[in-house]
């Protein structure tokens, strides 16, 4: 299983003390060049091409801290869109995977600054209306083990698990940096839960004018953390409003049982997918191999509000040649046995 240090414990992150002063001219500096409010990046440009960016003091055990940087973003920045009179996604939150096994509980337990981001995140979410999920109990780490038994050799990531265990639309990993201007920075990225697919990713700085206390680091993550998250927001918005007209996604896995000639099991795999075309809006194959079929379906919301109601149609148009059996079943994925 993998888990991960999204942000470094408390004795990492403040420099020697012997290097504060050179570390508070330089946050100085930075923060006389830089517009706090982040200004558009075609004014930054320049001054990227005169002096060379300074090297990052990593608070993330796992990925190397952004350079110089005041926001990264995977593609341009969407229009927002306004989803007041629209369901909201339901959002989970966990660090970013470290690749050292340490588990999320751990992580959030013992880190402050990890605390700190996931909380700031979390906050803002929350303020706008969203459901908001995060794998810290011992039940929901329970119900993500019994999911990896359930698909048998899975490669997927904790994050994603956890999402479809927690029955979450969409799953937020983030992480934290701070670099040698003085720089608290937190890096953002979303992914749609049945698909797996980025939605974006977005960092932001907060300068922290040479005050690394513990209290001050967990401060600034949080608000880095709410920055980053408010142009995250648009594209999650944007993907949503999108993703609804091709209808509600689900991903569906099927264990195909019992002992066939290649002939046969080819024609059972041909007439599966046919059949899920005949009642789905969409389907998007994703592997087949001679024991499971993995698909992506898009359903009707007026007609199929629920991933029961999906099962129960994939039943009814399988149901004329083979038997089914449901092995697990949450808000965004179906796992069942064909036979």
């Amino acid at each position: 299983m993998v888990a991960g240090v999204a942000c470094s414990s408390s004795q990492n992150v403040a420099p020697a003390t012997s290097n504060n002063n050179e570390t508070r001219q330089k946050a100085r500096a930075a923060y006389a060049e830089i517009d706090e409010d982040e200004a558009p990046r075609a004014k930054a440009a320049p001054a990227a091409k005169s002096e060379a960016a300074p090297k990052s003091q990593s608070i993330n055990a796992s990925a190397a801290a952004p350079e110089n940087k005041v926001r990264v973003t995977e593609n341009s920045d969407p229009s927002p869109v306004d989803l007041s009179n629209q369901p909201k996604p339901v959002v989970m939150v966990m660090p970013a995977p470290n690749g050292k096994g340490t588990s999320v509980q751990e992580v959030v337990a013992s880190n402050p600054n990890a605390r700190a981001a996931m909380e700031g995140v979390m906050e803002y979410l929350t303020k706008k209306g969203y459901e908001v999920k995060s794998l810290e109990g011992g039940a929901e780490l329970d119900n993500v083990i019994q999911m990896q038994n359930d698909i048998a050799g899975t490669d997927d990531d904790l994050a994603y698990l956890a999402s479809l265990s927690l029955s979450a639309d969409v799953y937020i990993k983030f992480s934290g940096s701070l670099n040698e201007n003085g720089q608290v920075i937190v890096e953002l990225s979303a992914y749609e839960t049945s698909t797996a697919r980025q939605l974006g990713s977005q960092s932001s700085f907060v300068d922290s004018h040479g005050r690394v206390t513990q209290q001050d680091m967990q401060a600034n993550l949080k608000t880095a953390a709410r920055k980053a998250m408010g142009s995250l927001e648009s594209k999650i918005q944007n993907y949503w409003i999108e993703d609804m007209k091709n209808g509600t996604p689900y991903k569906v896995i099927m264990n195909l049982k019992g002992e066939y000639t290649d002939s046969q099991l080819e024609d059972i795999q041909d007439d599966i997918v046919k059949r899920m075309k005949n009642i789905f809006n969409k389907v998007r194959v994703n592997t087949i191999t001679p024991q499971t079929i993995d698909l992506v379906v898009y359903a009707n919301a007026e007609k199929i509000d629920d991933a029961q109601a999906a099962y129960s149609e994939i039943r009814g148009a399988l149901k004329s040649f083979a038997e089914t059996k449901k092995v697990n079943l949450t808000k965004k994925l179906i796992i069942m046995d064909v036979k």
